[in-house]
């Protein structure tokens, strides 16, 4: 693709019509003096003071490319002439020369048409003092990547803590929960359902104070009366959710088999083995306050109160 066509012509044809003399590259340029010094402070210093040729000023502008030259005098002369391969230079330019106008349709040019890149606008923003353009590049920049809380992740807390603790239902035809046991700061319980002819058997795992993310990895085993092996349950305990609740894990066991085999005078003994392999916290700022407490950490304070 060649360069840009000329939208105005500042050569010999323009002699009769112009007043001053401006050279780039031995290209000369014949333009008005009160157009360029009333746009340009730069322009208006410059042309108090120069040599003359046939009773015009002729100035040579130093390190000026003229096809460069010849674009930023066709924007300041009301010419559409900024395109994605001419905005760079002219904006150059119409720093380098102080003429607010120019600068000011390069800044609309890179809001509303150029297609550069957002990083590339900003660079521009940033050394060139745009500010409307960083503000607009600052709110693309928002609603492509939404602030989001910043995290603290701390890496799992490494643990080898295996510990044991029994509860006896006096009923378990029935919801209930027993057998708390505070280790590592986290209470465990142990909960048992029936539902549909089974009996669910669960490990709980909850955490009292208001840290609503944590992770706990843990494996267990509830062993009933009379076993000596039960299956292992690889557990995952979280809690990801700004209100604290119990998170649990466990096995099924047909009724049948449980009301058959294992009460002893009535009562269920369940017995949980635990292995805890490492425990995780997360903590996101600000802090979210915590209104509800579970009924676990009620029974978790009063465990702790008593063991003062």
């Amino acid at each position: 693709m060649g360069p840009p066509p000329k939208l105005r012509n500042f050569d010999h044809q323009m002699e009769p019509y112009s007043d001053v003399v401006l050279v780039a590259s031995q290209e000369w340029f014949h333009v008005s003096k009160a157009i360029l010094c009333d746009h340009s402070p730069y322009f208006r210093c410059l042309l108090s003071n120069f040599p003359r040729i046939d009773e015009k000023p002729v100035h040579l502008l130093k390190g000026v490319n003229p096809a460069d030259f010849q674009k930023f005098l066709e924007v300041l002369h009301g010419e559409p002439a900024i395109f994605e391969c001419t905005i760079y230079q002219i904006l150059l330019l119409a720093v380098k020369f102080q003429t607010y106008t120019v600068i000011k349709k390069c800044e609309k040019f890179l809001i509303h048409t150029s297609m550069a890149k957002l990083e590339t606008k900003l660079a521009l923003a940033q050394k060139y003092d745009l500010t409307e353009l960083q503000t607009h590049c600052n709110e693309e920049f928002q609603a492509a990547f939404p602030v989001r809380e910043p995290e603290i992740q701390r890496k799992p807390a490494i643990y080898r803590n295996k510990f044991t603790f029994k509860y006896t239902f006096e009923k378990f035809d029935e919801d209930c929960v027993g057998g708390y046991n505070v280790q590592l700061g986290f209470l465990w319980s142990l909960n048992i359902h029936r539902k549909n002819d089974h009996l669910r058997i669960s490990l709980c795992c909850d955490k009292p104070e208001p840290t609503p993310y944590w992770e706990v990895r843990a494996d267990f085993q509830l062993v009933l009366p009379g076993q000596d092996e039960a299956p292992v349950t690889k557990g995952y305990f979280r809690n990801i959710d700004e209100e604290l609740k119990c998170e649990e894990l466990g096995r099924e066991i047909e009724w049948e088999e449980i009301a058959d085999k294992y009460p002893v005078d009535g009562y269920l003994t369940i017995e949980a083995r635990v292995n805890v392999i490492w425990i995780k916290e997360v903590e996101k700022k600000p802090e979210i306050k915590v209104e509800k407490k579970s009924k676990l950490i009620t029974a978790m304070k009063k465990l702790l109160t008593v063991g003062k």
